[in-house]
């Protein structure tokens, strides 16, 4: 109920605003509102709300929804504006999943954490990406908490990015040698 009640704010906008001057971007926002919307949807009915023994016996399914939402980032406007929200909210719907299946599913638990960490990474590339270096660099140590195998490349663009070459190649070299 509360989900259709929002579904239903966020479209309330758009068919009224259609003919309007720059009703394209705001449009846009309300698109990514309502594709983040169902997300969530999707994420809590597979996760969140499924009963215990639904999730405890599943892992094909999450495998299938995962990639999917890997999938729709592609069709996602590449900007700032328009990814990091999405992130955001994967990242606390993953969190909230993965904290669940702890006990229930560890095999899928695990899977969704490393999901988060990918977040935080592709976070950290569209920061770095749009200049946003401070906001990468916070990014990068939540990935790094995360122990995502890609960490050091990112590190290392982002040292590149902020004018350290030396830093760079320095941090490339640990990270390959550390992960090969």
């Amino acid at each position: 109920a509360c989900l259709q009640l929002v579904r239903q704010e966020l479209l309330e906008p758009l068919s009224a605003g259609s003919e309007e001057r720059g009703a394209y971007q705001r449009g846009y926002t309300h698109i990514s509102r309502l594709a983040m919307l169902y997300e969530v949807e999707r994420l809590a009915d597979k996760f969140l709300a499924a009963p215990e023994r639904e999730v405890a016996a599943s892992t094909s399914g999450a495998s299938e929804l995962l990639q999917e939402l890997s999938d729709r980032l592609k069709y996602t406007q590449q900007s700032w504006s328009s990814l990091e929200p999405v992130h955001r909210v994967r990242r606390a719907v993953l969190g909230l999943a993965a904290t669940r299946l702890q006990r229930i599913n560890p095999k899928v638990s695990e899977r969704l954490k490393f999901e988060v960490g990918e977040s935080w990474l592709r976070s950290a590339q569209v920061a770095r990406e749009c200049g946003q270096l401070q906001e990468a660099y916070s990014f990068l140590l939540e990935v790094k908490r995360f122990q995502h195998i890609e960490f050091f490349l990112e590190a290392s663009q982002l040292a590149w990015a902020r004018g350290r070459h030396t830093e760079a190649i320095a941090v490339l070299r640990k990270g390959l040698q550390d992960a090969f």
